[in-house]
């Protein structure tokens, strides 16, 4: 497959969701470019989901992106010459902020590619505790709005029409019609990170002799890597349910009392602090291993040196980064899918859980037979690759389709 005549602008990369989908569609014969916006966060930047710097030649830093202040921004961007040059391209896909700006530019976007809140919050309301951010919240999220409802494609995978939030937003957005559905979507570059390859990189980690201290030291190594929302968005779509995975530790610990177990963890999410208090009331702060903000590709050696990965346990979601990660490393998952929204005979192999006493209950049952989990990972693992290369094919044939 080549289709080297037509040249590919992507806007936007949180979550390293275009910089991975950018080598995939290199991979196909594309010539592709990303551009990153300059409201990023650090770990987002292509540089942490990498092992090499080949991303120095087709990555653009946008001088845009910071929507508190979008007029201003906008009124300084339209003599800059990246416009120009984004302008050149045959193919747009874009996320996040990026929609509302190449709105303004005249832009017309072809694939729309959500995350999250640039679907949910952006093109309707954005909130501030500063009220000078209004106007331009206001204006931003008016652009968004049209930016997504003139783009002739949304592309996502189930979740978009099985989390209420999302699908509502389709809908108020009157675009439900171009929404193409993929089971899983290339979110992550899945070929240097396969644990018969990734095993190659261990050296270009600082991480991984920590990561191998750790698993040298305890008996059972749980990778919860998820934001930590829990206490502050109970019950809302950013609710990741951190807290069952805690208070299923204690249970286990109850249960199997000479067990030495150690939670890896990350001090990222507005309640990673509550969390920590939450180990403390529990009495399993010993078991608990905290650890800095990190790069996904040093959070890729930690889950391959893991025994089990935890995923999301409240909205009930197949898709995220966290839960394909672990798939991607072959580490057996600890998730929650709403058995109503999804049919789970057809997704991957994982241990269905909701509260923390499931969660106990896989804990114990991995620890029973290891090797039927390892298996199941394995399978999720094949799973994951048929259906991400079976989204890529598709990705191609409809920047074939788009006529300009």
């Amino acid at each position: 497959m080549n289709f080297c005549h037509k040249k590919i602008a992507l806007l936007g990369n949180s979550n390293n969701n275009f910089f991975s989908l950018v080598r995939y569609l290199h991979d196909e014969g594309y010539d592709a470019d990303l551009f990153v916006c300059n409201n990023e966060l650090h770990h987002f930047s292509p540089s942490c989901d990498t092992y090499s710097l080949d991303f120095m030649n087709y990555t653009y830093k946008l001088p845009f992106g910071n929507l508190y202040w979008f007029l201003n921004e906008i009124e300084k961007i339209k003599n800059d010459p990246i416009i120009e040059q984004i302008k050149q391209y045959d193919i747009i896909f874009a996320n996040g902020p990026s929609m509302a700006y190449l709105e303004f530019l005249g832009i017309k976007v072809d694939f729309f590619v959500p995350y999250g809140m640039d679907l949910v919050d952006y093109p309707f309301f954005v909130s501030s505790a500063n009220p000078n951010h209004r106007q331009h919240l206001d204006a931003f999220s008016a652009l968004q709005r049209q930016s997504i409802m003139r783009s002739s494609y949304i592309l996502s995978t189930e979740d978009i029409l099985g989390i209420k939030e999302y699908k509502d937003s389709i809908i108020k957005l009157e675009s439900i019609s171009k929404v193409i559905i993929f089971r899983t979507f290339p979110y992550i570059y899945e070929k240097i990170y396969r644990r018969n390859t990734i095993v190659n990189f261990f050296n270009c980690s600082y991480w991984y002799r920590d990561f191998l201290k750790f698993k040298e030291e305890s008996q059972f190594i749980i990778f919860h890597h998820a934001r930590h929302t829990w206490k502050s968005s109970k019950g809302q779509l950013s609710d990741k349910g951190n807290d069952k995975v805690f208070k299923a530790l204690a249970f286990l610990l109850k249960e199997i009392k000479k067990l030495n177990p150690k939670i890896l963890t990350f001090e990222y999410g507005d309640d990673y602090l509550d969390t920590k208090k939450l180990t403390y009331e529990l009495g399993i702060e010993k078991y608990v291993q905290w650890l800095p903000l990190m790069n996904r590709k040093d959070i890729m050696v930690g889950l391959y040196c893991a025994d089990i990965a935890t995923g999301q346990f409240n909205v009930g979601c197949m898709g995220g980064g966290v839960q394909t990660e672990a798939l991607v490393t072959s580490t057996p998952l600890v998730h929650y899918i709403n058995e109503n929204k999804y049919n789970l005979a057809e997704l991957y192999s994982f241990i269905q859980a909701r509260d923390a006493f499931e969660i106990a209950d896989s804990f114990a049952n991995y620890l029973a037979n290891p090797k039927k989990y390892q298996k199941m990972a394995e399978e999720a693992n094949k799973w994951l690759q048929e259906e991400m290369y079976q989204a890529i094919y598709k990705i191609c044939d409809l920047i074939e389709e788009v006529k300009k």
